[in-house]
């Protein structure tokens, strides 16, 4: 009796343990069971520069996280190459204006960078094929803000502060 409650305890805690490293790896790599459910639908954004923007980044409406940075990748432009951003949309969203516009923003000075998406400056209902941005919609690059260059910002304002001399 005392042997088969050992191993009934050896076993339970063997399997916390495997539950533990699957969390933990789940947490690390920055995926959640909640995204192994297809709810989603995806949108193209286009930019210029995508400066450090990963995949697995947060999209976000009013700092309100609505989905994740699916994939990158390189396209050509007429004007040499620009970054398609594929965007995967939890589907309960799924009333985004077409007019909305895309920005490359960061948490804090040097934190993680993500996608805000936010109201056109420029309102053009009838420009736009739909209400709504549906699955294959494109955020065109005339309508995306790209990333924030740091260190040009820096030696900008270094270059700017030497001329006062």
């Amino acid at each position: 009796m005392y042997k088969k409650s050992y191993e009934l305890l050896v076993g339970i805690f063997v399997l916390c343990g495997i539950i533990t490293l699957v969390f933990m790896a789940l947490k690390v790599s920055g995926l959640s069971l909640t995204e192994l459910n297809k709810n989603v639908y995806r949108i193209n954004a286009q930019f210029q520069n995508i400066g450090s923007l990963r995949s697995g980044a947060a999209v976000r409406i009013a700092g309100v996280e609505i989905g994740k940075v699916e994939s990158i990748s390189l396209k050509p432009s007429y004007s040499g190459f620009i970054a398609n951003v594929i965007l995967s949309i939890n589907k309960q969203h799924n009333q985004i204006p077409s007019s909305y516009s895309a920005s490359i923003d960061t948490s804090g000075i040097l934190g993680e960078s993500f996608i805000s998406l936010q109201p056109s400056q420029l309102d053009l209902p009838d420009f736009y094929e739909s209400k709504y941005l549906q699955n294959g919609s494109t955020i065109e690059l005339s309508n995306t803000s790209s990333a924030i260059n740091l260190n040009s910002l820096i030696n900008t304002f270094i270059s700017a502060s030497g001329d006062k001399k």
